[in-house]
């Protein structure tokens, strides 16, 4: 995948909200750091990272303009 793809194969999953999916797209070593939040390492801490998110939404609709 070009680095395009990988970010908009991304921003799609957010929009299903589906956890697996966006967890994919991070490195095994990834760090997210949410600014507000602060930084978490690795699949596990992203996927609770993500999975908190997920948990609160019900509706996501991500647009590339």
């Amino acid at each position: 995948m070009s680095p395009e793809e990988v970010v908009r194969a991304e921003l799609d999953a957010w929009s299903r909200l589906n956890v697996d999916e966006i967890v994919s797209h991070f490195a095994a070593d990834a760090v997210w750091d949410n600014v507000p939040l602060g930084a978490v390492s690795g699949h596990a801490e992203i996927r609770k990272a993500v999975q908190g998110y997920v948990d609160r939404t019900t509706y996501g609709d991500i647009e590339i303009l």
